[in-house]
């Protein structure tokens, strides 16, 4: 099993790897979630995304999902309280095949304008336009199960011909603690490259139930990067 994530933006300081191009801010209790487009489109009856499957950790880290009908740019809510965002993809579409904006989900007591929620640190996940997932390099280890990962590849997008540099770390936090790291290498795009994967070799690193993990990267000059995060759970 991987997990994909993106960023399209990057910064030249330390942020996940996710969209948002921020380190996200995780809830300390659980909240219910809203959801909702940047784009009227993605509705039940429109050309864009319809509807969405959204699995997320419930306040005792049991693992839970539902799926919901999109309403465009007004919020629909969760029935349930999630203490964690797991992933969200888009079950159904329009005719356009794919959602026509940006879906976010987030705590639902945000104000939200024209779908988008104003308050970054109550942003969960989303998903890009286009993409009908969200792809985030980051999960937490739900009740009863334990997750091991067998390896990280990181990359860095760059047409320029600018030669590229990064730092790439791997971070997880149990229960109460503090963010540890695993110390991983640093990376370099060669001119002109769109993919330039650094290959981890097999970590086999095992995390508890409960555990946050995520990766995160410090660029030189700020560029698009992603990372894989192949793993297996018992």
């Amino acid at each position: 099993m991987f997990i994909f994530g993106q960023n399209g933006t990057g910064a030249t300081d330390f942020t996940d790897c996710w969209d948002q191009n921020t380190v996200r801010t995780l809830p300390t209790t659980a909240v219910k979630l809203g959801v909702s487009s940047a784009d009227a489109k993605d509705t039940a009856a429109g050309d864009g995304g319809r509807t969405i499957k959204i699995a997320y950790l419930a306040s005792t880290y049991a693992y839970a999902e539902e799926t919901l009908s999109l309403n465009g740019q007004t919020k629909v809510e969760t029935t349930g309280l999630a203490l964690r965002v797991l992933s969200a993809e888009v079950l159904t579409v329009g005719s356009e095949l794919d959602n026509a904006g940006i879906i976010y989900i987030y705590d639902t007591s945000d104000t939200v304008t024209a779908g988008v929620p104003q308050t970054a640190t109550k942003i969960f996940g989303r998903i890009s336009a286009g993409d009908n997932v969200m792809r985030i390099g980051m999960f937490t280890v739900p009740l009863g199960e334990t997750w091991r990962i067998l390896k990280l590849a990181a990359y860095q997008r760059d047409a320029s011909a600018t030669l590229r540099y990064g730092m790439v770390r791997l971070q997880y936090r149990e229960p109460g603690g503090v963010w540890l790291p695993v110390p991983l290498q640093s990376f370099s795009s060669d001119t002109k490259s769109e993919l330039d994967f650094t290959n981890m070799p097999d970590m086999a690193l095992s995390f508890s139930e409960k555990t946050d993990v995520r990766v995160q990267a410090d660029l030189l000059e700020a560029a698009p990067w992603g990372c894989t995060i192949w793993y297996d759970k018992w």
